[in-house]
């Protein structure tokens, strides 16, 4: 195997674990009820986790995981929002 077909593995794996991630982690946003504890207006996460009945550190950590996979929008850190798009298809009060 030479070093192009081994790049080209490694990077067809990166991409298939990648995916896994970004799907465990929209996946439980999902299922804890972020999108909608978030709704409209950033919240920060021990306002999310009081919200959905969670640990906040618990929390925190699952909504940077949000951030870094761009279900979530964060400028400090502190406080999270949902994109638009996000807002568009995942709040069940955005649409029919």
């Amino acid at each position: 195997m030479g070093d192009r077909e081994l790049k080209r593995d490694q990077v067809e794996l990166l991409a298939k674990a990648e995916g896994f991630f970004d799907t465990c982690v929209v996946t439980a946003l999902v299922d804890l009820g972020v999108f909608e504890a978030i709704g409209e207006q950033a919240r920060t996460a021990e306002e999310v986790a009081s919200a959905i009945d969670a640990d906040p550190a618990s929390v925190k950590r699952l909504l940077a995981a949000g951030v870094v996979t761009r279900f979530l929008d964060s400028d400090d850190g502190e406080r999270f929002s949902l994109p638009q798009a996000c807002r568009n298809v995942l709040l069940r009060s955005a649409g029919p």
